[in-house]
């Protein structure tokens, strides 16, 4: 684990390390005390494989200490599993250019995150009585929902860069804004086919994904790559692959892979069909 740590946090023989490992538990109690159901991640991947069941329940207390107090597991991040539960949505900008879109067509939130990879975390609240779910890729750009389904990694979490996600705004005491479905929709983008006007061919493929499951750290990436496989040989274009598999990406994938991976194993399908 040392090795992955910034140079700061190896200094003075591991002390620095041991203060950012007793913050990651603070933030751990701060954020579970604000009703956020937290999980413990090695890296961006959860280091519990049962974290889907914090969609429903909140962790106790001796959960919550057994994974970041205890020693026992030394996660390097927070997980906030967002969704109903937690009330929470976060869009994710995966570049300060993307984020500057972001505040220039919608409303700031109060909570903001600079993850470390040169992105930002905008957080809001789900709103109620609807259910907003992960998606990738939204308005054409490289933002990412995470929603019902989802988690978004937290500060003081250590990101594969070796810099640590940061609160950009930490106003707590002010009440995040409810984010709107409609916001995430491209109006540029014409109208998906209904089912009904594809072809066989198109529907049998589309019914064959929804049973693939791509789990991180469970074959994910080959599982991903297989449903892509299957759009590609519907005899689909790229572009209306990338459309199907994102759909698929939002219920199927866990993680949701960002759009650029989704964008990879697309052409990754169509290039392997050429070679």
């Amino acid at each position: 684990m040392w090795s992955e740590l910034p140079i700061d946090l190896a200094r003075d023989g591991g002390a620095r390390a041991g203060a950012w490992q007793e913050s990651l538990a603070v933030a751990a109690r701060e954020f579970l005390s604000r009703g956020w159901p937290v999980i413990p991640l090695f890296g961006k991947v959860p280091a519990i494989p049962s974290w889907r069941e914090f969609q429903s329940r909140l962790p106790t207390t001796s959960e919550v200490e057994s994974w970041f107090c205890e020693g026992k597991q030394s996660p390097s991040g927070i997980g906030i599993v967002t969704g109903k539960l937690a009330g929470l949505v976060v869009v994710d900008c995966d570049s300060m250019d993307d984020a500057a879109f972001w505040q220039e067509h919608f409303p700031s939130s109060p909570l903001v995150v600079a993850t470390g990879g040169g992105g930002v975390h905008f957080y809001y609240a789900m709103p109620e009585g609807e259910e907003v779910r992960n998606r990738a890729g939204v308005l054409g750009r490289k933002i990412d929902v995470r929603g019902e389904g989802g988690y978004a990694t937290a500060p003081p979490s250590l990101h594969p860069s070796g810099k640590l996600y940061a609160w950009q705004a930490y106003n707590a005491s002010t009440t995040l804004p409810t984010i709107d479905a409609a916001w995430l929709v491209d109006k540029s983008k014409p109208a998906r086919l209904p089912l009904n006007e594809q072809t066989g061919k198109v529907r049998n493929a589309v019914a064959y994904i929804r049973r693939i499951r791509a789990t991180a750290g469970e074959g994910g990436h080959n599982a991903t790559f297989r449903a892509a496989c299957k759009l590609r040989d519907a005899g689909i274009s790229e572009g209306e692959a990338l459309a199907v598999l994102s759909d698929w990406n939002e219920t199927n994938a866990s993680p949701c892979w960002s759009a650029a991976d989704l964008v990879h194993k697309i052409r990754s399908a169509f290039d392997s069909l050429t070679r």
